[in-house]
């Protein structure tokens, strides 16, 4: 979709919650596949104009619309509108450790949470999966514009 701020020469990935009766859900979403790591540190730039976002790390593929991501993941969170400011460009930051069971996350180098790793991860985790929160008609949602993986 265009940038909804306004950069006419960006596109940017958005996610949304369709009443497309077609849909076996409504749900939007993306997973994104990176090496293993145990360790890592994950920027995400995002913008919150309506609902926001589940943010799932998992070390296997989960379709990116699938409601029981929470479930499964080995960490995640709601980056909901006490994370996300409304209407701008914000780069979450997300820092995990396997070894020491802890993700944390922060916007603009302030902590906003951490969450514990839900399970086992002897190989670490491996895909980013990022869905809407809207759990019915959402056309205005969140964006994502880049992500960066160290």
């Amino acid at each position: 979709m265009p940038d909804p701020a306004g950069n006419s020469y960006r596109e940017v990935q958005q996610f949304v919650y369709s009443d497309d009766p077609r849909l076996i859900n409504g749900l939007s979403g993306m997973t994104w596949n990176y090496p293993a790591s145990k360790k890592g540190h994950i920027e995400l730039e995002l913008y919150r104009a309506a609902s926001g976002l589940r943010v799932s790390l998992c070390d296997t593929w989960i379709n990116p619309t699938d409601e029981t991501v929470y479930a499964f993941a080995k960490y995640t969170f709601e980056a909901d509108e006490s994370v996300l400011p409304g209407r701008e460009w914000v780069t979450l930051c997300i820092d995990f450790d396997v070894e020491k069971d802890v993700l944390e996350y922060s916007v603009g180098g302030k902590k906003l949470g951490e969450c514990k790793l839900q399970s086992e991860a002897p190989t670490g985790v491996s895909y980013l999966h990022l869905q809407t929160l809207a759990r019915e008609r959402d056309y205005d949602g969140s964006y994502l514009r880049e992500l960066r993986k160290r």
